[in-house]
């Protein structure tokens, strides 16, 4: 929970003094959250101080509730920050109940109306990780998810009007010019007098296609999210969530889709965008001829909104699986029919870069959870098509991860916009994870003379990626992904040892040096949870 600060500074006095006080703080948080998380943290603290002292005067300040709202998320969403400030369900909850309160203010604004949806999806999606620790978790996370879905359809039902209104305005100017400059005013802009009688214009931004397709894509997403915590659910839920889902794709999407323009504008010297820099973990390059924006805007949302429609049809089949509503053969065909035409694009020229690493990783993610699935649903590992299925899969998410590795290895092509894209060391990691799940395939009695034989070289694979995520996270500056990383591969040299003729515990030790016994104790735990290791590996290293 974010604690109080005090601010020794002259008490402000109108509702005004407090944002700006506010916003002062958190520019100093913002500057500081590469380098010092923990200066940055204080620096967000005193803007959260600010709101709550500002809204104790001005109770109905929507500025003031929804910025602190705002805030207490980003705080959330901060790698760095988050861990430093305690529970993130505790963070998350406080964000929401923030969120609430700024709707409280305003029902209809689409910026609240989003934003608590968003809330909403990242608390339950928290909720369902931690599901362990409270039976009644997993419950309350299928409700938020629920109501997130149900917001971002009211987000999405205000912003279709304020569209339609805007363009009709416009159509009007355009139709009938005034010599009125006041008149040309944004519809958006409204005016605020301070208590000093200073006049403050509050500017919304207007709604394009582009926010109406950022929302949509929002609440297909939380759809898929709520048929993966809902699972196993009934299929009266599942086809509820396809009926709702079905306009969406049918008919919103094309339809926002089609007002984005297919090419970006020239400026006055020809120009279609300007130059950018590259920043790499090594490097910073400059590309004065590289294009900072989409040169075909209408065709890479229609890339991204296929890609979240992938994302959902693999999250209902995965739901309906577990559900016992389909088989293991009818799950892996649906995801691959649900992917076959975005992986076509990746081989493509004119398919930007972070949009061929996005489809590739989803691909890859959704191909581990059907061997997730498969093996959970398979519990005694006795059905040999089940470990086919796993391993093809597996294989399949490896070969995809390699590609991700090479796209995001080539230099100078990515911006430093690209923000959203996995990092080189999470990749490593998943790929040193793919290896561990196919090793335990290839101890199985049924495993075939060459699955079996592969053994040495998965473990050893696995090893190469962790250390390679290791090193990856330190210069990122990733702790807590390098400690993964590091207690990873000690595993690995552990169980090389225990499967391969025995292991002295100076040796454990060693593996496990400059990291907290709890951290270890905790990954490894997790480790045996997801399928990683055995039990004998995890009581060898526990013991």
């Amino acid at each position: 929970m974010i604690r109080q600060v005090t601010n020794p500074r002259k008490r402000p006095e109108s509702e005004n003094d407090y944002l700006e006080q506010a916003d002062e703080f958190e520019s100093s948080g913002s500057k500081w959250k590469a380098g010092d998380p923990a200066k940055a943290l204080r620096f967000y603290q005193k803007a959260v101080t600010a709101y709550i002292e500002g809204l104790s005067r001005f109770p109905k300040s929507f500025d003031l509730a929804y910025n602190k709202a705002l805030l207490l998320y980003h705080i959330t969403q901060e790698k760095r920050i988050a861990p430093l400030v305690g529970s993130l369900l505790e963070l998350l909850k406080e964000a929401l109940d923030a969120h609430r309160l700024a709707l409280t203010i305003d029902q209809e604004n689409p910026d609240v109306l989003f934003n608590t949806a968003q809330v909403l999806t990242s608390f339950a999606e928290e909720l369902n990780e931690n599901a362990d620790q409270d039976p009644g978790f997993k419950k309350q996370a299928v409700s938020q998810l629920q109501e997130a879905v149900e917001l971002f359809a009211a987000c999405l039902t205000r912003q279709e009007m304020e569209y339609t209104q805007l363009q009709e305005i416009q159509g009007a100017a355009d139709e009938t010019p005034s010599s009125n400059e006041t008149e040309k005013a944004p519809p958006t802009a409204k005016r605020a007098e301070s208590d000093q009688g200073e006049q403050w214009a509050v500017v919304l931004e207007s709604i394009t296609p582009d926010t109406l397709i950022e929302t949509a894509l929002a609440q297909l997403g939380s759809l898929s999210s709520l048929a993966t915590v809902a699972a196993p659910t009934t299929s009266s839920l599942l086809a509820n969530l396809s009926e709702i889902a079905i306009p969406i794709v049918t008919q919103k999407l094309p339809s926002y889709i089609s007002l984005l323009p297919t090419s970006v504008p020239e400026d006055a010297l020809g120009n279609k965008s300007t130059p950018f820099l590259v920043v790499s973990n090594s490097s910073s390059t400059f590309h004065p001829d590289a294009p900072a924006h989409p040169t075909n805007p209408q065709a890479e949302a229609k890339i991204e909104a296929d890609l979240a429609v992938a994302v959902f049809k693999s999250a209902l089949s995965s739901a309906e699986y577990k559900s016992k509503l389909a088989s293991s053969e009818t799950y892996a065909s649906r995801i691959k029919e649900a992917f076959s035409s975005l992986i076509e694009t990746t081989n493509t020229e004119t398919t930007p870069l972070p949009s061929s690493i996005q489809i590739l990783s989803a691909y890859a993610d959704a191909l581990i959870d059907l061997a997730d699935a498969v093996t959970e649903m398979d519990t005694d590992l006795s059905q040999n098509d089940s470990a086919t299925t796993r391993w093809t899969s597996l294989t399949h998410a490896q070969d995809l991860l390699t590609k991700v590795t090479t796209l995001l290895s080539s230099p100078g092509t990515l911006s430093s916009n690209d923000l959203d894209l996995p990092g080189r060391a999470q990749i490593y990691l998943q790929r040193g994870d793919i290896e561990l799940l196919r090793s335990r395939l290839a101890r199985l009695p049924s495993a075939t003379a060459s699955i079996s034989n592969s053994l040495p070289t998965l473990l050893k694979n696995a090893g190469v990626y962790y250390r390679g995520a290791k090193g990856l996270a330190g210069q990122d500056g990733n702790e807590q992904l390098r400690d993964e990383a590091s207690i990873k591969a000690g595993v690995v040299k552990i169980a090389e040892g225990i499967w391969g003729g025995g292991i002295t515990l100076a040796t454990m030790k060693e593996n496990f040096q400059g990291v907290e016994a709890d951290t270890v104790r905790e990954t490894v735990d997790e480790m045996a949870e997801e399928g990683l290791i055995n039990e004998e590996v995890r009581k060898v290293i526990l013991s």
